[in-house]
């Protein structure tokens, strides 16, 4: 599973997952600075799911339609990016393809995954 990681999430969340053996691009790494909305078609265009702390993502596809593969919406205030990372790990781990074309919402009580029409 690919993962397209937005340039706001943790390198210890990237290089955990990478350690886990899941193929994680990142935009910090490769496109730092790009709209939300060219994130969201270079997710499409490499068939990858978008991991990100923003919630404009949600306004991006609900609002507008926008196409994805699946973006995984994490809300982990006030935990350390090491937290965050097994968090994220376990959802990937124990979910995995319920992610594909759907927007997940983590936090750290609970995941709804909201598949589309």
């Amino acid at each position: 599973m690919k993962i397209l990681a937005d340039e706001h999430v943790d390198f210890p969340i990237i290089y955990l997952r990478r350690d886990n053996g899941f193929e994680v691009l990142s935009i910090a790494e490769d496109d730092f600075g790009i709209i939300d909305e060219n994130i969201l078609v270079k997710a499409v265009r490499i068939n990858a799911i978008l991991l990100t702390a923003d919630k404009d993502f949600g306004e991006l596809l609900y609002k507008f339609g926008l196409p994805h593969r699946g973006v995984v919406f994490f809300r982990l205030e006030g935990l350390k990016p090491a937290e965050k990372a097994v968090l994220i790990l376990d959802l990937f781990s124990e979910q995995g393809e319920n992610l594909i074309a759907a927007f997940t919402v983590l936090t750290g009580h609970k995941t709804r995954i909201i598949r589309g029409e």
